[in-house]
């Protein structure tokens, strides 16, 4: 009998996965904390028979090695991966048994050039017709992977998006349509473009419903797959780390202390500080410490803080009590930690201690369009991706501005900036980071449509 399990992970829109054969596990791609897999070996009594890595990950770190280690299993990744940790290395050919479970490894390249698939066989049904493939991010629900990710490490993307063909229209397509299909990322993730809702699929779905799958040709198939989503700066640093590999997260947790008011003073009049306040961006807009940024652990935290936290800056953390170590934790899964300490009490110690607060302005959505047409609003600001708009609709004369660009591009905007800003996101949990860091750089005019389009749309607000 074989197993699979799936763990994901919401704030990465990441899954990794444990197959279990008798009193043995396999580890595909798991996260940098790894205490959901130990746990789960160590409650089911199992041991760990090997952990694999389909690909240098770009948008979190990896526990991959940590796990092996914890196990003393083999590792295995792919031969062109040239990671620098000891691992096996895997090509077409190469192959695991464990339990009554048979892993193929085959050699999936184009989203990176080291992209490994793990082909599943539950030995008591056959040796030959495998069950499930685990593609990482070679193919998706509704997608495939992007070919552009490391042409900031010299790969020419042309050559990529060949690779990415070739695996899958002559190696995965050729699959029977029953195989199921265990991607490495569901919707929200930034590997791919439009990824489609739902994390299991099987290889005569895709065939039939993923956009990148029905090419006529090759190049038909390059034109499917241009115009990717732009990648965040952090994904060079999270696949440098990971090819490196990276130490235990406890080395990380037990070196960030808890930080005094005077000292947490101290540090935030350096220069090269970060302040990053992770409570409910309601609450954040409530009240915060000035110059500090609003990212939620509501929502994907990891991916937004990769995105508008700066890894060369010294990061300290405003967090709710009790959720210190999970924003710490959070936090490393991208790759970021260089943080020096978190405020003793949070915010309230800030506030009791009659510290200088500032806050900014929410307006219910019932009340927008009032507030839009009156004389206040020098105008609205959509901060959706062009995905989701075309999804939810628009807000007559809404400007689009992406907020993976909302600090560059806002500048370049002919508006009236004596008048009020009022933006928007999907669901209210992406203003707050926007304004918050807007208010950094000195605009002061902005105003939060409290719940976004989702509650506009409740409201009965307009859409076009």
């Amino acid at each position: 009998m074989v197993e699979i399990k799936q763990h994901y992970l919401a704030c990465l829109a990441q899954a990794s996965y444990t197959i279990i054969s008798e009193d043995q596990a396999f580890v595909i791609d798991p996260r940098r904390d790894i205490s959901e897999y130990t746990d789960e070996l160590y409650d089911l009594k199992l041991s760990l028979a090997g952990v694999m890595v389909t690909h240098l990950h770009a948008d979190f770190i990896s526990g991959v090695k940590e796990l092996a280690d914890w196990g003393s299993a083999p590792l295995f990744a792919g031969k062109n991966a040239h990671v620098e940790y000891d691992h096996t290395a895997v090509s077409d050919g190469s192959s695991i048994t464990f339990g009554r479970a048979r892993i193929d490894f085959l050699e999936t390249p184009g989203h990176t050039p080291g992209d490994i698939s793990a082909l599943l066989f539950d030995l008591d049904k056959s040796e030959t017709d495998p069950v499930a493939i685990f593609t990482g991010d070679t193919l998706f629900n509704g997608a495939v992977g992007r070919p552009d990710l490391l042409a900031s490490f010299g790969f020419d993307r042309r050559d990529l998006a060949n690779m990415l063909y070739e695996s899958l229209y002559n190696k995965i397509l050729k699959l029977p349509n029953h195989v199921v299909v265990y991607p490495g990322h569901g919707e929200g993730s930034l590997c791919g473009k439009s990824l489609a809702e739902g994390t299991i699929t099987t290889i005569g779905e895709q065939k039939k419903n993923n956009y990148a799958l029905q090419a006529m040709n090759k190049e038909h198939f390059f034109y499917l797959i241009k115009d990717q989503p732009k990648a965040p700066k952090y994904f060079v640093m999270n696949a440098t780390m990971n090819k490196q590999g990276v130490c235990a997260l406890a080395t990380t947790l037990d070196k960030v202390p808890a930080l005094s008011l005077e000292s947490f003073q101290q540090l935030i009049n350096e220069e090269d500080v970060f302040i990053l306040d992770t409570r409910d961006g309601s609450d954040f807009a409530d009240g915060f410490i000035p110059n500090s940024v609003n990212v939620s652990l509501d929502g994907q935290f990891a991916v937004w803080a990769g995105i508008l936290v700066d890894p060369d800056k010294k990061i300290v953390i405003v967090a709710d009590e009790s959720e210190e170590e999970e924003s710490i934790i959070r936090l490393s899964r991208v790759g970021l930690e260089n943080i020096v300490g978190y405020l003793d009490g949070g915010f309230d110690s800030w506030k009791q201690h009659g510290m200088l607060v500032d806050n900014y302005t929410r307006i219910r959505a019932k009340n927008a369009q009032k507030y839009i047409e009156s004389s206040e609003v020098g105008a609205v600001i959509d901060l959706r991706n062009m995905s989701k708009i075309s999804k939810e609709g628009r807000i007559k004369d809404a400007l689009h501005v992406d907020l993976l660009e909302v600090s560059e591009n806002l500048e370049h905007l002919v508006v009236d900036r004596k008048k009020k800003l009022l933006l928007f996101c999907s669901v209210g949990f992406q203003s707050p980071m926007a304004i918050s860091m807007l208010r950094k750089m000195g605009h002061t005019n902005l105003v939060d449509i409290e719940g976004g389009m989702y509650a506009w749309k409740n409201a009965g607000g307009e859409i076009i």
